[in-house]
């Protein structure tokens, strides 16, 4: 069996308005502990903005989400920009992990490894799930890399998994981190 399809203590969720407004009170109440009152306010109004149309306009079968990275007790860890689309030279469906915010925590605190570990291990394994099964499942996923740090790991997590799943290849082009024939 593949680690591509052990399970997780995290999952991602589709956020909806209601699951939405329970990570902003929980990253409000964390963001006070820092005095940081506008914590991620960007990246939150445009995660609302998405939320409130996410796919209006969109060709069939494409997507253009917001999905919250949750933990077994539903503590919001972050959430993540998706979408799902054809793209040229590229054959069948691909899912795209555009950005990712942590919650405030995450920020402001020292992270174990474990912690870090098991964050990373949620979104990548739960983003593989999503393009296994229903709505979204997808040929592949492109998870993009927002730092020299965010490349180095990914270029390791690429040597370690090279041999785990022969018919999935994973592999760093430029500032993304590639799992192909995923689905």
């Amino acid at each position: 069996m593949s680690r591509f399809s052990k399970g997780s203590e995290t999952f991602l969720e589709l956020a909806t308005p209601e699951s939405f407004g329970q990570l902003k009170d929980e990253w409000a109440s964390q963001a006070i502990k820092y005095d940081d009152d506008s914590y991620a306010e960007a990246y939150l109004q445009h995660a609302e903005s998405i939320i409130a149309k996410p796919c209006e306009g969109r060709p069939r079968g494409t997507f253009y989400g917001i999905f919250i990275l949750k933990d077994s007790a539903s503590n919001c860890l972050g959430m993540a920009h998706f979408n799902r689309a054809q793209l040229p030279k590229t054959a069948g469906w691909t899912l795209r992990t555009v950005w990712v915010q942590l919650a405030p925590k995450y920020d402001y605190e020292e992270l174990t490894e474990q912690e870090a570990a098991d964050i990373v291990a949620g979104l990548l394994f739960s983003a593989i799930k999503l393009c296994r099964e229903g709505e979204l499942k997808s040929d592949h996923l492109k998870v993009h890399l927002q730092n020299s740090g965010d490349r180095q790991l990914a270029m390791g997590l690429a040597r370690a998994l090279e041999n785990d799943s022969p018919e999935t290849k994973v592999s760093v082009r430029g500032n993304w981190l590639h799992f192909d024939n995923v689905a």
